[in-house]
């Protein structure tokens, strides 16, 4: 069976609906034991997996209906120039419950772990017995991890939603909204499953999550949760892996290819630039997007990560910022994938456990891995400028910092305003409201669902 049979096959079979709560089991059980009984399906199945997470605006954070826009559009990371209707939603802190962008990201995230669920209940069956077990083991690793990362960014987009872990297609058209710390539980667990079967290292490039991804990805799951002392704990197991991963002194690196500050990426499918590149490269007035000023006015001018991570273009009036971690697009493109969309890398490890350490009195400690991060940049030390910095100064300083470090990469500075309870401080210029710091539920979503409550603030 080859692959463009394979790819082909699943996902005419298993996932062409538009809907996750419209699609059923695959109808075809001698098609299904086929694809289920072979190595080389199992691996092709696998990559058709990654792939749809590079292809869908979910995972591929340049799209225009990634949460990477979506979020930078909501804080202070992103202005809109776009007259497409659903942005200037976002922008302005008006989103409605018919907004297509928000029915996107809703429909995607639960189409990726539907997918991840029947990969696995494909391989729990009995004909799946002659797939080897390190190949059973690293599939399942890897459907937990993205059905874990998927519904983390539902909880903290949506709130409230369903917790779907089958592919029962009667449980999922009525699915009630389980609450978040449910959720969260699950996504705990799934993780906590994917540590103990994936491997430590890469079986090529850093394009699928192994147990460090996994390990980070909980470090931050503890770390929105408060448990300081797990986040940090889970942060410094990620901070050990040093003969894989480091800081690298020059910031154009972080985000090329198999980057060593790389813990997981995924690689442009269908052309030579990453997807960040093709959106917010300026080579003329923006149409979509540029960096919020407030956003350059945070940086000191030293700082490398201004330097080199943010561009302009100036008009004949004005000059507009723009991301530019990724320095390639079609306009400028070259003709290999030089550099791959970063979604985990080192450096969070190092913020996460300083915030951690803050929290819990542990200032030095924290002090020391976030001059890390500083070092990097070119600006001063706080061990040299404030070693008696009080623990209140030194968490504002963290979240300035995870400000000017992670920047239009999958929603921090969003996320970040919320749960620090900075937003209302932020947002409220922007006509956001507490009530409003989740998005709606897709309308034909509770159209379909009954079970489904609208999110407060938003008319059903």
């Amino acid at each position: 069976m080859n692959n463009r049979y394979i790819i082909l096959l699943l996902l005419c079979i298993s996932w062409s609906c538009q809907d996750f709560v419209e699609v059923d089991l695959p109808s075809n059980q001698v098609v299904r034991e086929d694809v289920f009984s072979q190595e080389e399906s199992v691996e092709g199945l696998m990559r058709v997996l990654f792939y749809e997470l590079s292809a869908t605006g979910f995972f591929s954070s340049g799209s225009t209906s990634s949460v990477t826009v979506v979020h930078g559009l909501s804080s202070d990371e992103l202005m809109n120039y776009s007259t497409i209707n659903t942005f200037p939603e976002f922008y302005q802190g008006r989103v409605t419950t018919t907004n297509e962008t928000v029915g996107q990201l809703w429909s995607t995230m639960y189409s990726t772990i539907y997918m991840a669920n029947d990969i696995m209940e494909g391989l729990a069956e009995p004909y799946a017995d002659v797939i080897s077990d390190a190949l059973k083991q690293q599939s399942v690793g890897e459907c937990l991890f993205i059905r874990a990362f998927s519904h983390f960014y539902l909880v903290n987009t949506f709130g409230n939603v369903p917790l779907v872990t089958s592919t029962n297609y009667q449980a999922n058209t009525s699915a009630i909204q389980a609450t978040q710390e449910a959720v969260y539980a699950q996504i705990i667990s799934d993780l906590e499953g994917a540590i103990e079967l994936l491997g430590d290292g890469y079986v090529g490039e850093r394009t699928r999550p192994n147990k460090t991804a996994a390990r980070l990805l909980l470090s931050r799951v503890y770390l929105y949760l408060q448990d300081w002392e797990m986040a940090e704990t889970y942060a410094s197991e990620v901070l050990l892996e040093q003969s894989l991963y480091e800081i690298l002194n020059n910031p154009d690196e972080v985000f090329v290819a198999n980057s060593r500050e790389a813990i997981w990426q995924i690689e442009p499918v269908g052309r030579y630039h990453t997807l960040e590149g093709e959106t917010f490269i300026l080579n003329g007035a923006p149409t979509l997007f540029a960096l919020n000023n407030d956003l350059i006015n945070a940086f000191e001018e030293q700082d490398k990560r201004r330097m080199q991570w943010i561009g302009a273009y100036t008009s004949e009036s004005q000059t507009y910022y723009y991301p530019y971690k990724y320095k390639i697009n079609a306009a400028n493109g070259s003709t290999s994938a030089e550099e791959y969309s970063t979604i985990l890398r080192f450096a969070e490890a190092y913020l996460i456990r300083a915030e951690a350490r803050a929290q819990q009195n542990n200032l030095e400690g924290a002090i020391a891995d976030l001059d890390v991060i500083r070092e990097r940049a070119g600006i001063s030390q706080i061990s040299a400028l404030n070693p008696a910095i009080s623990k209140e100064e030194l968490l504002a300083i963290i979240l300035e910092e995870r400000r000017r470090e992670l920047f239009t990469e999958w929603g921090h500075r969003w996320f970040d305003l919320i749960r620090s309870g900075e937003a209302d401080n932020v947002l409220n210029e922007k006509g956001w409201s507490s009530v409003n710091y989740v998005f709606p539920i897709p309308e034909n979503e509770t159209l379909l669902n009954t079970n489904l409550h609208q999110n407060l603030g938003y008319n059903r």
